[in-house]
């Protein structure tokens, strides 16, 4: 068995894992789901393997082109941050990017960092908040262009339901929202319950 054949049996078995603990909650066995707090608890429909689809916009709001792809999530740290893996393309050009994303609670923000294989002027960083009216998680993204100078986007993202979400990525120029990215995320391997939570191989 090759490693990508060992990895991807390996996220397989955690998600089946995952789907099985989800099954035997919503059956009423006694389960307990505990989150550092109620902030980070809200990051859990994340977690899972995504299917992605990217349609990405030119200066002037054109598509130019769709791309597709997967995303990972998992929690790490003790359930601290979740971290993702993201992969579009097909080879020579793979677009490969990590993101770390978690709450900060003296700011009452999500902050993170976003690195990916297409940059070499430094990480991203990113601060959100949850809209309860309209239900969107809201991030700002800072980066540097290539001239030196910072850049700044809007990344509004809502989930669609349990195993479907979708996110627009705006360029920030002044007080104008200039669409450059959408990206459709769905759900590789669905639960059949609302909340999921990962289980470590071996437990």
């Amino acid at each position: 068995m090759t490693m990508m054949h060992s990895r991807i049996l390996g996220t397989a078995i955690v998600a089946i894992l995952s789907c099985a603990y989800g099954t035997a909650r919503a059956q009423g066995q006694p389960q307990k789901i505990e989150y550092v707090n109620a902030e980070m608890g809200r990051l859990e429909r994340y977690f899972g393997l995504w299917s992605v689809t990217e349609r990405h916009f030119d200066e002037l709001g054109r598509s130019v082109g769709v791309v597709k792809g997967r995303e990972e999530v998992e929690w790490i740290l003790k359930d601290h941050a979740i971290k993702r893996n993201y992969r579009t393309g097909t080879k020579p050009n793979v677009f490969e990017a990590i993101g770390l994303l978690t709450w900060n609670t003296a700011e009452r923000k999500y902050r993170g960092v976003w690195m990916d294989n297409a940059s070499t002027l430094g990480p991203t960083t990113v601060t959100g908040e949850w809209n309860p009216k309209t239900e969107v998680f809201v991030f700002t993204l800072d980066a540097v262009g290539q001239d030196g100078k910072k850049v700044r986007y809007r990344v509004i993202e809502k989930f669609d339901d349990d195993d479907t979400r979708h996110a627009t990525t705006y360029a920030l120029e002044g007080e104008q929202l200039i669409k450059r990215l959408e990206v459709q995320y769905k759900r590789a391997l669905p639960c059949p319950d609302k909340m999921r939570k990962i289980l470590p191989l071996g437990q």
